[in-house]
């Protein structure tokens, strides 16, 4: 879901309303479907892997040159420009006694 709201939770955009908005309008609905039992029989690993390759590209893209080739470039690019760091969600489970 991040990918489709990548517009709005650039980290610039993090301390703005509509970040939060959209946040938690998209967020927790999936969460909620990341919590239920997978109806297929998927490993796991494959939803792990996916964010492994956006990891990846954060990590390799900028090590390669590049040129910009489309105007109007107000910022020079001299390297591959990777997508924005993923939004980690950390959520806590709390144990009832």
């Amino acid at each position: 879901m991040s990918v489709f709201s990548t517009e709005y939770i650039y980290p610039n955009s993090q301390h703005t309303a509509l970040f939060y908005e959209v946040a938690s309008l998209s967020f927790p609905l999936w969460m909620v479907v990341a919590a239920a039992p997978p109806a297929c029989a998927g490993p796991p690993p494959a939803r792990r892997d996916l964010h492994r390759v956006t990891l990846a590209m954060v990590w390799i893209l900028p090590l390669f040159p590049a040129q910009a080739k489309l105007a109007p470039i107000y910022n020079p690019v001299t390297h591959m420009v990777p997508p924005a760091f993923p939004i980690l969600l950390i959520i806590q489970r709390s144990e009832s006694t």
